[in-house]
C-alpha cells in the first residue's frame, strides 16, 4: 500500500516595508504571495489605506487554502506640530502690523507674498496693504510633516464723497444741480444752507439731487454750505461740511 504526499510551494507572506507618515496622512499597505488575505484591521484584500492616529504594526496572514504565512508592517507616525497664526488683523488703510504667529522655529512658507516683510519668516510684517487679504502659512518640520493656518488681514477702507462744485444751474445739462456722491454704499444723509443760516435743501433716500431751487425759484449766486453724515461699514458715523458755489 502506499500513500501520496504533495508537497505545496510554502507562502511567505510580505507586508511590504514598513513606513513612515504624518499624522493626519493616509498610506497604503500591501501584501503579497497568496490568494487570500486577512489584516489585522480586519481588511480582505491585498491593499489597503489606513490612516493611523498614533505608530502601529499591521499584520497580514496570506494564505492560499491550505498553507498560510504571516508578515508585520510598522507604520510610524510623526506628530505634526500645531501652529496658530493668530486672530484675524484689523487696521486702517497704509498702517502696518506684525504677524504674531505661535509656533515653533523653523520652515516657514507664507503665500500669497506680496505685502509682507519676508515669505519664508515665522513672523512677517504686513506693510501698507490696500486692501484686505488672507495669508496662508505652512510650516514644515525635519521630517517632512507639515501644518497649515491662516489669518485675515482686514483693511478698514476709508468711504470718500464727492460734491458738484461749481454748480452752474443754466439748464446746459452739465453740473446744473448740486449732488453729493459717496465712493461706495448709499448710507448719506446732507443738508444745504445759505450763507445766513436758512435750510434750502434735505436730502431723502429717494432724492439726493438739489437743483438749486428754494421755493420753486432758483437761487441767486453765491457760496453755498452743506452738512452731511454717511456711515462707515463698521458702523461710525462720519460728519463732515463745507462749501461750495453757485454760478448762473
Amino acid at each position: 500500500d502506499s500513500v501520496k504526499v504533495t508537497v505545496k510551494e510554502k507562502i511567505s507572506a510580505n507586508a511590504g516595508a514598513d513606513t513612515v507618515v504624518c499624522t493626519g496622512s493616509s498610506v497604503e499597505l500591501r501584501a503579497s504571495w497568496g490568494a487570500k488575505y486577512l489584516w489585522s484591521n480586519g481588511e480582505r484584500s491585498n491593499s489597503i489605506i489606513i490612516k493611523p492616529a498614533v505608530s502601529t504594526t499591521y499584520t497580514v496572514t496570506v494564505s492560499d487554502g491550505d498553507c498560510s504565512s504571516t508578515d508585520n508592517v510598522i507604520v510610524k507616525v510623526n506628530p505634526v506640530s500645531l501652529i496658530d497664526a493668530g486672530p484675524d488683523i484689523s487696521f486702517d488703510s497704509g498702517a502696518e502690523a506684525v504677524i504674531d504667529l505661535k509656533g515653533p522655529d523653523g520652515m516657514y512658507s507664507w503665500l500669497p507674498t506680496n505685502g509682507l516683510s519676508c515669505s519664508d519668516c515665522k513672523t512677517p510684517m504686513v506693510s501698507k496693504p490696500d486692501s484686505s487679504i488672507t495669508y496662508i502659512v505652512t510650516y514644515t518640520d525635519k521630517n517632512g510633516c507639515a501644518a497649515i493656518d491662516s489669518v485675515r488681514v482686514r483693511v478698514k477702507e476709508k468711504i470718500g464723497y464727492y460734491i458738484t462744485n461749481p454748480v452752474t444751474p443754466n439748464g446746459d445739462g452739465k453740473n446744473d444741480a448740486f449732488m453729493v456722491s459717496l465712493t461706495r454704499g448709499n448710507n448719506l444723509h446732507y443738508l444745504v444752507y445759505d450763507s445766513s443760516g436758512k435750510l434750502l435743501f434735505k436730502s431723502t433716500p429717494e432724492n439726493y439731487t438739489w437743483n438749486c431751487k428754494y421755493k420753486g425759484q432758483i437761487v441767486a449766486s453765491g457760496i453755498y454750505i452743506y452738512y452731511l453724515d454717511y456711515k462707515e461699514p463698521e458702523g461710525t458715523t462720519i460728519q463732515k461740511s463745507g462749501t461750495f458755489t453757485i454760478s448762473k
